[in-house]
């Protein structure tokens, strides 16, 4: 079995095609697009600042349909700099009880680590 080594990092890790969303952006496209392809989050952009985070569980008969994805995202968004070591994540997401985390290089976001991906590493695959 492998484990995260201290030199294992995020950017080691993470998935560094980031999609985004706007976050006047009606709910049902943030739907189809995590529908439609293998990610479980978007962070939620102003520009070029991520506002917010959405997951499925956030989509889940809550909010009206035509409703904006800032009425259902989560603000609270945790980010890890690219260069922070896995392990450094791993213990973020767990203290912050948090699934992902907004990889950054500098301030500018560049990618998302997620629990499935620190798990990945634990399973081999």
């Amino acid at each position: 079995m492998t484990y995260p080594t201290d030199e294992t990092t995020v950017a080691d890790l993470m998935t560094a095609d980031l999609i985004t969303i706007g976050g006047a952006e009606p709910i049902e496209r943030a739907a189809d697009i995590l529908g439609g392809v293998s990610v479980n989050a978007l962070p939620v952009m102003n520009g070029n600042d991520v506002v917010g985070i959405v997951t499925p569980s956030d989509l889940v008969g809550q909010t009206p349909p035509g409703e904006p994805v800032s009425s259902v995202m989560s603000r609270n968004v945790r980010v890890v700099d690219i260069n922070a070591p896995a392990t450094e994540a791993a213990r973020t997401m767990r203290s912050e009880a948090v699934h992902h985390l907004i990889a950054v290089d500098g301030a500018t976001p560049v990618g998302i680590i997620s629990t499935f991906d620190l798990l990945r590493v634990l399973t081999g695959d």
